[in-house]
């Protein structure tokens, strides 16, 4: 979170659900992290018992953005935890999920794309993330059932490649078959992305499932961070939480 907001230059806004002894010392660490490279961080600590939606709250009235969280999987589990789970359906904002290993986007950046509204927010701000280092961006689509992309898939994508390029960004098409996480996971490690952006929506097909069981499934299984943007996410950067 410290080196997105510095990348961003942008305020890093913190919040801390618990006793205040139990996250003094994890909070005075990443005070002087970001102090080290003059990021803004404005902490908060809250002590109801619903984490969930006290991360909720917070990020409301700090404006934020993208809310970062930290993923945790333990032994045998199938999706990610109840507490997270909540936080992803119900945030204000995007919600950028990252593993303890996970670093900073520096190659490419990759999203799930389907040529919808939600799909164009995405693009938005995934351009946003990628231009601080020109990174490439590559629009991954499942084929129909004959094998084929939908023509209006290919001309929405192509659009927003052309939009790609005139903010000065390189983007490309790349289409797949068969199980969607299996496609865009494989899709990240051919490509060599190091960011992957799913956006959420009910309209039905890829998108209907993001949110669910195949969101789960990236997430769980991304060697890297997955971004999740909701349909109506502002794509101005002013502030991470």
């Amino acid at each position: 979170a410290v080196a997105l907001a510095s990348e961003l230059g942008v305020r890093l806004d913190v919040v801390a659900v618990g006793s205040d002894e139990s996250i003094a010392t994890p909070l005075t660490v990443l005070q002087e992290a970001a102090a080290a490279v003059d990021v803004n961080c404005e902490i908060t600590i809250r002590h109801g018992n619903d984490p969930a939606a006290e991360i909720r709250s917070a990020a409301l009235a700090a404006n934020t953005q993208i809310l970062v969280i930290g993923r945790r999987l333990y032994p045998g589990a199938t999706e990610v935890g109840p507490v997270a789970q909540r936080i992803l359906a119900a945030a204000p904002c995007a919600v950028l999920v990252v593993a303890p290993s996970s670093q900073l986007w520096s190659r490419r950046v990759l999203v799930a794309f389907d040529g919808s509204d939600a799909a164009r927010s995405a693009t938005e701000l995934a351009a946003q993330l990628a231009k601080p280092r020109q990174l490439p961006i590559t629009l991954f689509s499942i084929t129909d059932g004959s094998g084929q992309l939908p023509s209006e898939i290919e001309d929405a994508a192509q659009l927003s490649i052309a939009e790609l390029k005139l903010d000065g960004l390189t983007g490309e098409l790349l289409a797949g078959s068969g199980n969607i996480a299996e496609g865009i996971l494989n899709a990240a490690r051919e490509t060599g992305a190091d960011l992957i952006v799913l956006y959420r929506h009910t309209r039905g097909g890829l998108s209907r499932k993001l949110l669910g069981s195949v969101g789960d499934e990236v997430i769980r299984g991304a060697e890297v961070p997955v971004l999740l943007v909701g349909e109506t996410t502002q794509t101005g950067l002013d502030a991470v939480g």
